[in-house]
Order: structure tokens, then C-alpha cells, then sequence
């Protein structure tokens, strides 16, 4: 019940992350559309912070069923706070609720019987939606990220298990591209309809320029996400650290991004530069990651908050710069040019998520590896032949010192996760350097979209 409510809960929070982009940015010109870009992303770092750290202040005081009831009066909330403010055609609340129960109330279901009909509707669910290349994708994608979990710890990485999540994951992924790419067209019924359209459109998402900042939001995700969660465990195991406790130390990173994130979306606005910020995000994310390397269980207060500053700075400005540059290559010309603008910044916000995730996945993946095997070479009792849940669970209840050999490994595994980090950062940052080189034309204001 608790991994069905999570994916439900995961649809429909990535959904909203993607419209709010969407909607925020449509309804202003070019020229301010960075600082509503940089606005919206504030309000969902400091989110992704501050929610850990209530999320902690809960599980220690309270119970962890409160991490999920208190989304109910916000979730709420929210929702009321959008009728109010959002009106896309004028009509108020009331009338567009009733337009809602009209056409909920008014469909006929006797009308798919019709041969026709029917087949319109699937059409509907095969092209417009997408349907098949959805399916390959996720599927695909979740094997993959399977196979990177149960790696190392339910299974050994030659386990026919591991191997076949792992290239079973890949090769739907890709087949979902190739289908995508090249069969959707060829099966698609109504090739005018701007609508029908697949997932992954080949002439946005494989146009080099939008690929390149789109996969440096994915790398720098990837490595920031496995900071902020060893961020967190470090203090957590080997300070023993409550969860709130530990996730306070958090707090640098979302001054930072958010003073970061606002400075962006002003300068662009202001001067219309989009790479040099990415670039020095980028840079800063390098610096900063290896700077948290330095991280050691004999750390003084002042070097534990001040490797947290740069990571943030760095964020804030990059993934500004990325979304802002990859919406700048739509050809605003064409008539499908709204379509177009959505599609690339559902993708943004996909691969957004997406190195989220596979960085939380590839840490976990590493600081397992790293912990087995450390504890395996000195044959550490009574670590030994545990799984790393086993092994935690054990060190927070009998905990011996930060110093301890335990406390070492523990270290020594953390700072493994960050050298990987760093390699992303890194990744990314090349991928800065070969980002485009347009400006937002920041001298008079664009139409909308």
C-alpha cells in the first residue's frame, strides 16, 4: 500500500512540477520569463529541503505517518489557493467548475459502441497520449533502476536477476527511442493533427543544442542528489544524529540556491546572458563537489556547513540557465510552436527528475559497495555478513564513536559517494561549455506564448 500511494503521489507531483514551469512561463514574455523560471524553482528547492528536515522532526517526535498526513491540509490548500488565482479564459471558479460537470455529466457513454467512435478513442490513447512509447519508457527506466538497487545487496551484481533488470531496462528504453523516433510517424493515423505527436519528439529532444543543457540538468541532479542524501547519513551515522538534527545541516543549501536562483533570473532579465551563468554554475558545482570530499569524521563545524555552500550556489544557477537555453531553441515560427514550447519543458523536467533519481539509486549503489567491501577486507564483527540495513540499524543502537573502525568504514563509504559526485559535476560541467550560445533578448518584450 505504501509503494502504491508512493507512485500515485510521484505521478501526480511530477505532473504539477511541469505545469507550474508550463503555465508560469506562458503567461509572461521572454524577456521575464527567467525570473519566473527562478521564482518557481525557490519555491520547489527550499521544498526539497525544508521537507526532510519536517519529515525528520516527525519521525523522531512524532511518528512517520505524519510525513504523509501532512500533506493533506497543504495538498488542499494548494488547490484552493490555484482556483482562486488562476483563470486561463476569464470565466471565474463557479462557471468553470460547472463547464467541468457539464461535459463529465453530458458524455455519452453509448456513443464508443459506435465503430468509429471507438476507434477514434483508441487512436486517442495509442497517438495522443502516446501510450506504447509511455509504456517502453517506464517500464524500461524502472527495470534499470531495479536492477541498480537490488545490485550489491539483495542480489550479487552476477546475479541473472540483477543482469536481466539491468539489460532489460536499457533495451526497452532504447526501443521506446527507436519507436518514438521512427515507427510512431509511419503508424500514426493522422499525420496533420499537431496533437498526435510522440512522447520523445526526434526534431526537439535529438536537436544537439537542447540535448547538451538538458543533460547537464540531468547530470548535476544526479551528483546534487547524492550530496544532499549523504549529506544527511553522514551526520546521521556517524554522529548519530537525529534525522531532524542532520537534516538542518541542510539549511546553507537553500539560502544559497535560492539567493542564486533569484540573482539568475535578474541578471538574465537585465543582460539576456543564459551561458555564462551556466558555465559558472557549473564551475561552482565542480569546485563544490570537491570540496565535500574533504568531508572527514574529525570535520570542524565551520568546514561541515561551509563545503554545503557552493553545491547550492551552483544549482541556482545552472538549472535556470539550462531551461531557459533549451526553451530558446524553439523555432517560434511554426504553428506548433506552443505545442513545442510544452514538450521542451515537460522534458526538462523529466530529465530533471530522472538524475534525481538515478542519483539517489547510483549513491545508495555505491555507498553499499563501499561499505560490503570495506567491512569484508578487516572481517569486522559483528558487521560481518550483514546487509547494509542490518549493518545500520545495528550502528545507531550500539553506537561506539565517530572515531570507531565502524565510524571509518562508514566515512571512508560517504566519501566514495561523493568522489562519484564529482565525476558528475564534472560531466556536466563539459557539457556547460558546449551549450549554446543564445541570449534572451532582453531590450524589448516577446509575444507570448
Amino acid at each position: 500500500m505504501l509503494i502504491v500511494g508512493r507512485v500515485v503521489a510521484g505521478v501526480g507531483g511530477s505532473g504539477l512540477q511541469t505545469l507550474c514551469f508550463v503555465i508560469g512561463c506562458t503567461m509572461v514574455d521572454e524577456r521575464s520569463r527567467p525570473l519566473v523560471i527562478s521564482i518557481l524553482s525557490c519555491a520547489f528547492a527550499v521544498a526539497a529541503i525544508v521537507g526532510p528536515i519536517i519529515g525528520g522532526a516527525f519521525t523522531t517526535h512524532v511518528t512517520w505517518r505524519w510525513c504523509f498526513y501532512i500533506n493533506l491540509p497543504i495538498g488542499g490548500l494548494a488547490v484552493i489557493m490555484f482556483l482562486l488565482t488562476y483563470d486561463a479564459k476569464n470565466d471565474g471558479i463557479i462557471q468553470q467548475m460547472k463547464g467541468a460537470l457539464r461535459k463529465i455529466s453530458g458524455f455519452e457513454f453509448s456513443r464508443l459502441k459506435k465503430p468509429g467512435n471507438l476507434r477514434k478513442a483508441i487512436n486517442c490513447l495509442i497517438f495522443k497520449f502516446d501510450f506504447f512509447g509511455f509504456a517502453l519508457s517506464s517500464t524500461g527506466l524502472v527495470l534499470f533502476l531495479l536492477g541498480l538497487t537490488f545490485g550489491g545487496n539483495k542480489y550479487t551484481w552476477s546475479s541473472g536477476q540483477v543482469i536481466t533488470y539491468l539489460v532489460l531496462g536499457i533495451v526497452l528504453f532504447i526501443f521506446s527511442l527507436v519507436y518514438d523516433f521512427f515507427l510512431f510517424d509511419k503508424f500514426n493515423p493522422e499525420r496533420d493533427n499537431i496533437s498526435y505527436r510522440p512522447l520523445f519528439l526526434r526534431r526537439l529532444v535529438a536537436k544537439p543544442a537542447i540535448i547538451i543543457v538538458n543533460m547537464v540538468t540531468f547530470l548535476l541532479c544526479t551528483g546534487y542528489n547524492g550530496q544532499m542524501i549523504y549529506s544527511v547519513q553522514f551526520f546521521q551515522l556517524i554522529f548519530a544524529s537525529s534525522a531532524w538534527k542532520a537534516g538542518l545541516h541542510l539549511i546553507p543549501i537553500v539560502i544559497t540556491n535560492v539567493i542564486a536562483a533569484i540573482a539568475s533570473g535578474i541578471i538574465t532579465k537585465k543582460l539576456g546572458l543564459v551561458k555564462p551563468l551556466l558555465i559558472f554554475g557549473g564551475f561552482l558545482g565542480v569546485i563544490g563537489a570537491g570540496l565535500m570530499t574533504l568531508m572527514k569524521n574529525n570535520s570542524t563545524s565551520s568546514t561541515q556547513i561551509g563545503v554545503l555552500i557552493l553545491p547550492g550556489f551552483s544549482l541556482g544557477f545552472a538549472l535556470q540557465a539550462s531551461l531557459m537555453s533549451a526553451q530558446l531553441q524553439i523555432n517560434k515560427d511554426r504553428p506548433e510552436t506552443p505545442m513545442d514550447f510544452i514538450e521542451i519543458t515537460a522534458f526538462n523536467t523529466f530529465m530533471k527528475s530522472l538524475g534525481t533519481t538515478l542519483g539517489g539509486v547510483l549513491s545508495t549503489t555505491v555507498f553499499s559497495t563501499s561499505l560490503h567491501n570495506k567491512v569484508s577486507h578487516v572481517h569486522l564483527e559483528p558487521y560481518a555478513g550483514k546487509t547494509v540495513d542490518e549493518m545500520i540499524l545495528y550502528r545507531l543502537h550500539n553506537f561506539d564513536g565517530a572515531h570507531s573502525t565502524i565510524g571509518n568504514i562508514l566515512g571512508a563509504s560517504i566519501k566514495n559517494v561523493f568522489w562519484m559526485d564529482l565525476g558528475f559535476y564534472a560531466l556536466g560541467f563539459v557539457f556547460c561549455v558546449f551549450s549554446s550560445n543564445k541570449e534572451v533578448d532582453h531590450t524589448k518584450e516577446r509575444t507570448k506564448f
